[in-house]
């Protein structure tokens, strides 16, 4: 069993589309795990059951990680007690920390750099995810208020100049996130089965 990129996914998955949310700053939803510093098998804690075998903390290394930022579990992840790595989608969050944002650093060559990175792939991810979902509630048969709310939330996280550490920090003290939350809650009274046009059924709880 060769080892992989470190990161919990297999090759990377194809872009979701962005649904009208383009910026040129904005991460794309693909998973590049080979434009990575390996920071999802470092940045999360992660508890002993399911889906880890084991007990993780945070911004450090899992002990699977070899020395090159290759997982060493990679192709049996699922029968080593790992299927939560398998699960695991940073939605384009990961290699843009990496590349953009730290100019393609890396903890591995520079320590010093751990903690920043993790902490910006902590803060990216669900911003990330949530525009990924703003993209597909966008395709859904939604009422035009709902629409519309879907835009303006959608182009309010996509930044107008590259991601710092600075702007997602204060980003997460401002209110959009609870608004973006309560976005997704007031969805369940328009699709109680939330469903795309395409068939996939999206969970908006």
């Amino acid at each position: 069993m060769g080892a992989r990129a470190g990161c919990g996914l297999a090759p990377a998955r194809p872009a979701l589309t962005q649904g009208g949310m383009d910026s040129p700053d904005a991460p794309d939803f693909s998973d590049r795990c080979d434009r990575c510093a390996a920071l999802c098998c470092v940045a999360h804690a992660f508890d002993a059951g399911d889906a880890f075998a084991v007990d993780k903390p945070t911004d450090r290394p899992c002990t699977h990680l070899t020395g090159r930022g290759l997982c060493a579990i990679h192709d049996s992840r699922a029968e080593a007690g790992y299927p939560g790595c398998i699960a695991y989608r940073c939605y384009g969050a990961g290699q843009y920390v990496t590349q953009v944002m730290f100019g393609g650093q890396t903890w591995q060559d520079r320590p010093e750099l751990l903690a920043p990175m993790c902490a910006a792939l902590r803060d990216l991810r669900p911003v990330q995810q949530w525009r990924a979902m703003l993209a597909a509630a966008q395709v859904l048969p939604l009422p035009p208020a709902a629409q519309e709310e879907a835009g303006r939330l959608a182009a309010a996280l996509a930044p107008d100049r590259p991601w710092t550490p600075e702007a997602l920090a204060a980003l997460h003290a401002s209110d959009l996130p609870s608004t973006v939350r309560q976005f997704f809650r007031g969805l369940r009274q328009h699709l109680p089965n939330a469903t795309s046009k395409s068939g996939e059924t999206r969970n908006f709880s």
